[in-house]
């Protein structure tokens, strides 16, 4: 049986598998991107749809973004960048 990884699983082995700056920096923008979409998302259940409930669940998501571009900006540090 197939098992399907979670986006978050996926993000984490490409970092842990980063080899380079390039690499590194091709994650941040994908982040960036990522990060633009669920903000875009959060405002619309906000905005549009008046739905707090799902808006919080979408929030909860963005930690998880935000702390995983530390991690990248951590690692970019630990080369020297």
């Amino acid at each position: 049986i197939l098992m399907q990884r979670s986006p978050a699983v996926v993000r984490r082995e490409a970092l842990e598998e980063a080899s380079g700056v390039d690499e590194l920096d091709a994650l941040a923008d994908r982040l960036a991107g990522s990060r633009r979409a669920l903000l875009g998302r959060i405002e619309q259940l906000l905005d549009r749809d008046g739905d707090a409930v799902a808006a919080a669940q979408q929030v909860r998501a963005l930690m998880f973004l935000e702390r995983f571009g530390a991690d990248i900006e951590a690692r970019l540090a630990q080369l020297g960048q």
